[in-house]
């Protein structure tokens, strides 16, 4: 048996000792493990559940298996896993993965900190801080059972990670009582809170609507003229490159990019960009073929790579059909440039029926409607063009059509919703309120 939490819901008071002892034994600035609170409106019908949250040390660890430079490593004396801040070059892909929001962003030094489970006292015999500063006994650690009964708790996210930590209460079946109950009406207030795009993620989307382009320029090239002599996917190709390094914080790090391509997805992404704009120079300056159907074929992978770094961290299916998908969008903007109307029209298909799923299910970003809808008749619009001939002049038609893609995939960061407890639990808090109303 591995050591690892052991949590009593019923005995926390957030008190906040835990987050001090943390801070104050690793001299940290950060607090990594946060005091989160299920029912904070005191709904009456739900429980009232504090939860102190850090980094739980899992078994099948997404950060370690996620992070791209190898930031993350696993002590296996004490099970740890250890984050090296000097090889963090702030790709934030581990906060993504990771459903407990254990690692934290530095504000001021832009790298990821998060809990090492005071590993030096550990290998000293000793407890983390965490655990030895709680006064009520709430937050323990020892020995732990392999295997986790996450129905005991709903509130708590499962993805399959095996965390180091176990609960031994029930709170979840006390809900609260105020006497009498005819004076206190504790409500959810409606939520006004829109997801919005994260400013480092407007580099993101360029991106991969830039490579998604490229790739589409370079197959479309390939089937109308077979000329390897257009330089304008490799010229894309770069300008997307440049791009996303808009997104790191460290920029002269980025050469750690593909440290650890065995595991993660962002690091595959970033070996099949830099094999694509290989090959693609090479076919430019060669004037060869092959190297071309070879840049284009990579290029392909590269599309499905960068789909697969965003299903890694939201595992819902639904992400797989999204219609920002940089894949479909590789397809779909090559079969307009090349005028392959029966392939346009089933992609173009597939897109409509996947942008309508989301404005149906999408109930917390109304404003984005407007969008989504705009989106929709630029697609259509294209449609029309191809099918009827319309005397459409390019230089208004493929602007806008490209406009839509670029709004498709911007759509995509917003609908991505990787698995989190902060959302999970105010999932689980709303699901009680619902309730309560006959909902």
């Amino acid at each position: 048996m591995r050591n690892g939490f052991i949590y009593n819901l019923d005995l926390c008071v957030r008190c906040h000792a835990c987050s001090a002892g943390c801070m104050l034994e690793n001299n940290m600035d950060l607090k990594v493990r946060e005091i989160y609170q299920a029912n904070p409106e005191v709904i009456l019908s739900a429980p009232l559940i504090n939860i102190p949250m850090a980094c739980n040390h899992c078994e099948d660890p997404a950060c370690l298996n996620g992070c791209p430079s190898g930031v993350f490593t696993r002590d296996n004396t004490t099970y740890a896993i250890l984050a090296d801040e000097k090889k963090c070059f702030g790709c934030n892909y581990c906060t993504w993965n990771c459903p407990y929001d254990a690692p934290k962003i530095h504000n001021g030094r832009k790298i990821i900190l998060k809990c090492d489970l005071c590993n030096s006292l550990l290998k000293d015999g000793g407890h983390p801080a965490c655990s030895s500063s709680c006064p009520t006994g709430a937050l323990g650690f020892g020995e732990i059972p392999e295997m986790i009964d996450y129905s005991l708790n709903q509130w708590f996210p499962d993805k399959k990670l095996n965390p180091s930590i176990r609960f031994t209460s029930k709170h979840s079946r006390h809900v609260l009582r105020v006497i009498p109950e005819d004076l206190f009406t504790g409500e959810i207030p409606e939520s006004k809170e829109i997801n919005r795009i994260h400013g480092a993620e407007w580099s993101l989307a360029g991106f991969s609507f830039l490579s998604a382009l490229s790739v589409a320029i370079c197959f479309s090239n390939l089937l109308i003229t077979r000329s390897s002599g257009e330089y304008w996917p490799l010229a894309i190709a770069v300008l997307a490159g440049l791009f996303s390094l808009f997104h790191l914080s460290i920029k002269l790090r980025a050469w750690r990019a593909m440290n650890n391509i065995l595991r993660s997805p962002l690091s595959r992404e970033i070996a099949a960009y830099l094999t694509y704009i290989l090959l693609s120079a090479a076919g430019l300056i060669s004037g060869s073929e092959a190297l071309m159907i070879a840049s284009t074929v990579t290029g392909f992978v590269l599309l499905i790579a960068i789909d697969l770094v965003y299903t890694f961290a939201d595992r819902r299916p639904v992400l797989l059909f999204h219609s920002g998908n940089t894949f479909l969008s590789g397809l779909l903007i090559a079969s307009f440039l090349a005028g392959m109307t029966a392939s346009f029209l089933f992609i173009a298909g597939v897109k409509m029926i996947s942008g309508v799923y989301f404005i149906i299910s999408d109930r917390n970003n109304y404003s984005f409607s407007g969008i989504r809808f705009l989106r929709l008749a630029f697609l259509m619009l294209a449609g029309v063009s191809m099918v009827s001939r319309l005397i459409v002049p390019e230089d208004i038609i493929l602007p806008l059509f490209l406009a839509g893609e670029l709004i498709d995939r911007i759509m995509f960061y917003s609908d991505f919703e990787p698995l989190n407890i902060k959302t999970v639990i105010t999932d689980y808090t709303k699901s009680y309120s619902n309730e309560k109303k006959g909902y």
